[in-house]
């Protein structure tokens, strides 16, 4: 009885801050729109898109049943709508989970990462009039579980295949650490970044 009552104060506590983080997203969306320059705006409406991901996620965490594999299902419209607000044709993004128990830090941390890939991919992954496409996959690998982001892209340039590419690379491999697990990029046709972890069932 006792842990039933702990669960659903947890859940009312992620709904409000759920709520918390929608009200500081519209905010910042209104400072975009009112701010003069180009760059600016991009950067605030790229930190509104991470703050609607964190919401999105203490959404899915209060849900019964919540997990990573609801959050991407999710933040794919977030980050659809990003990916339409750099001035180029509609970014197409496809989600493939598996409802994988994970503890909640690492869902967290998971999340952050996700966000870091596919900004990443929006920023520096197509080139102008191309067609973009992302493939969102989280699976189990063996004793691992993986999380990638595909794009069709242009190709990792070869300065961010140690993860000195752009900041928010070398922050993805930071976390992966972290999480006791290896950041990998590899480039071909277009560019897989994925982050691979032990596999440890929430309890």
């Amino acid at each position: 009885m006792e842990n039933r009552s702990h669960e659903l104060a947890l859940r009312e506590i992620r709904h409000r801050l759920s709520n918390s983080f929608q009200l500081i997203n519209s905010y910042i969306q209104l400072r975009a729109r009112r701010v003069a320059g180009e760059e600016t705006r991009r950067e605030l409406m790229e930190l509104a898109n991470l703050v609607q991901s964190i919401g999105t996620l203490q959404e899915q965490l209060a849900a019964p049943g919540g997990d990573f594999a609801g959050f991407l299902d999710q933040a794919a419209q977030n980050w659809r709508r990003l990916g339409a607000s750099d001035g180029h044709d509609a970014l197409r993004v496809e989600v493939e989970a598996e409802p994988i128990a994970l503890p909640d830090q690492t869902v967290c941390t998971l999340a952050l990462i996700a966000h870091e890939l596919v900004t990443n991919a929006i920023e520096h992954g197509f080139p102008a009039g191309s067609s973009r496409r992302l493939r969102i996959l989280f699976r189990r690998d063996g004793q691992e579980v993986e999380l990638a982001v595909v794009d069709n892209g242009r190709g990792a340039a070869e300065d961010a295949a140690d993860g000195q590419g752009s900041m928010g690379l070398h922050l993805v491999e930071i976390l992966s650490r972290q999480l006791g697990g290896r950041f990998e990029l590899s480039s071909g046709q277009g560019t897989v970044a994925s982050v691979r972890l032990p596999s440890a069932e929430r309890r």
